[in-house]
């Protein structure tokens, strides 16, 4: 697969073979509708959304589960070991 901005989530979605690729659908339908600045874009094999920021991830990895990843509020550096 291509670099993130040279795939289209329309073409991935398509091509997608997944058991759950209807609710991928609906989903995508759903966070795209609730604001217009929500973008979308293929991050980690899988579509991404994002508005100023990237703020979440579905994960295609299980069959028999839709993930979902969600970033709020994290920055780098955030999470340190102590």
């Amino acid at each position: 697969m291509g670099k993130a901005s040279e795939v289209s989530v329309e073409g991935v979605i398509t091509a997608l073979d997944y058991p759950l690729k209807a609710e991928v659908i609906a989903l995508r339908d759903l966070l795209l509708a609730v604001d217009p600045s929500i973008g979308e874009q293929i991050k980690r094999n899988a579509p991404g959304f994002h508005t100023t920021e990237h703020f979440a991830t579905l994960q295609l990895r299980k069959p028999e589960v839709l993930g979902w990843c969600c970033i709020w509020g994290r920055r780098r550096g955030s999470c340190r070991r102590r």
